[in-house]
């Protein structure tokens, strides 16, 4: 090769390096793209999207929402992401991944972005998911897993109302702008026990903090039955409200860690 090949391979190989940006991090769940979120025309709930970020956790769906499950993957490197457990098929869907580029990354040989399996809730239950990242050759390279818990809906008004119980305490509830969720609480007047609204100063969803309360079937003449207490809120604003309720019999009469219930919730 003469001096003047040389100078023009090397010339060429400086500007192709020159080219190739320091790779930036795959988004995961922390930072998915807005591609992935549930703000599609005509979705009634917020669809969830999962991710690293929730492994080993449980994530709480009304029957009806859609879970969208974002792993980052970068198609050019001998690694896949394979379901190998999946149990009580409340959910359906998400035979196949959709692969989403990374919006912040120039598309090239090389650069990452997100597979994504979209399901939906279709009764209420519990399901666990687990995904392993394997490479060509069946190395195991990563874990990830969730427990998706599914609860039902009911009517408010003619509107769809997402029911929350105990059972979703201190998991993630997502709402959007203009849904209608129902609070219910096993209680029994009956003991001079009732539930307490602690905390619900935010602006995200309004109500009123007044329960109704209804009774449990029972026989004709029997004492001492208990029933739900039942309140009814609608998001009206994007944010998170933390929920507090109390079950409380007076002064002196505190029900103890058991009658304290807290709801985080999230409107999009």
């Amino acid at each position: 090769m003469n001096r003047f090949n040389v100078i023009v391979f090397l010339t060429f190989v400086l500007l192709a390096l020159s080219g190739c940006d320091e790779p930036k991090p795959v988004p995961t769940s922390g930072d998915t793209p807005r591609s992935l979120m549930g703000d599609r025309p005509g979705e009634k709930l917020a669809a969830v999207v999962v991710g690293e970020a929730q492994n080993a956790k449980e994530v709480a769906l009304t029957v009806g929402q859609e879970l969208r499950v974002a792993l980052p993957s970068t198609p050019s490197i001998p690694y896949r992401w394979v379901i190998v457990a999946v149990a009580d098929p409340v959910l359906q869907g998400g035979e196949k991944s959709e692969y989403v580029p990374d919006p912040t990354l120039t598309p090239r040989p090389g650069s990452g972005g997100t597979a994504v399996w979209t399901f939906k809730a279709v009764k209420a239950g519990t399901q666990m998911f687990k995904y392993e990242l394997r490479s060509f050759d069946k190395e195991l390279a990563k874990t990830v897993q969730f427990s998706i818990n599914v609860v039902g809906g009911g009517m408010a008004g003619g509107k769809e109302e997402i029911v929350i119980t105990r059972e979703l305490a201190g998991k993630e509830i997502v709402l959007t702008v203009g849904a209608a969720i129902k609070i219910e609480l096993k209680s029994n007047y009956t003991t001079g026990y009732s539930w307490k609204i602690e905390s619900a100063a935010d602006k995200v969803l309004q109500g009123s903090t007044q329960s109704e309360y209804i009774n449990d079937p029972h026989a004709p003449g029997m004492v001492g039955y208990g029933g739900r207490e039942i309140w009814h809120f609608k998001a009206v604003q994007p944010g998170t409200q933390t929920m507090q309720f109390h079950y409380f019999g007076g002064p002196g009469r505190d029900s103890g860690p058991d009658g304290h219930v807290q709801f985080k919730i999230t409107v999009k």
